[in-house]
């Protein structure tokens, strides 16, 4: 999966940038389904553990 930066200062308005293993952007449209799931965990796994419920940390899945 590429690795996922943000493009820009820590604000509400910054966006994701993908780079493969090239070293080359890659859009999010260019993902595989695979990825873009993976992708979509990663947000539903950093929501919980920053703003959500830590449901993920008390039920022992994440230490």
């Amino acid at each position: 999966m590429p690795v996922n930066l943000l493009n820009g200062q820590n604000n509400a308005k910054s966006t994701n940038l993908f780079v493969g293993q090239n070293g080359k952007q890659v859009k999010f449209k260019q993902l595989s389904s695979r990825q873009k799931k993976l992708w979509h965990d990663y947000k539903l796994v950093q929501y919980d553990v920053t703003a959500g419920h830590h449901y993920l940390i008390r039920g022992g899945q994440l230490k």
